[in-house]
């Protein structure tokens, strides 16, 4: 599994390539720095809205946490 991430936060599983097992649920989570907020994720997983959510392996995936500055008004 590939995953990927925009604007400034951390992931785990960590940016970069995992290998895995058919049948696994991953759990992913997203965290955003300072001064950021989660927005979505986007690949095949289970709540793309939800901060921490999981994917399932059947298949090579790529998943990508997105983060955005956050902006007041």
């Amino acid at each position: 599994m590939q995953v990927n991430q925009t604007g400034w936060g951390t992931t785990t599983p960590a940016v970069g390539v995992h290998s895995y097992n058919s049948g696994d649920v991953i759990r992913l989570l997203a965290t955003p720095s300072a001064g950021y907020q989660f927005v979505n994720w986007t690949g095949d997983v289970a709540n793309p809205n939800s901060a921490s959510t999981n994917v399932t392996i059947d298949a090579n995936k790529t998943v990508q946490a997105n983060f955005a500055r956050v902006e007041y008004q």
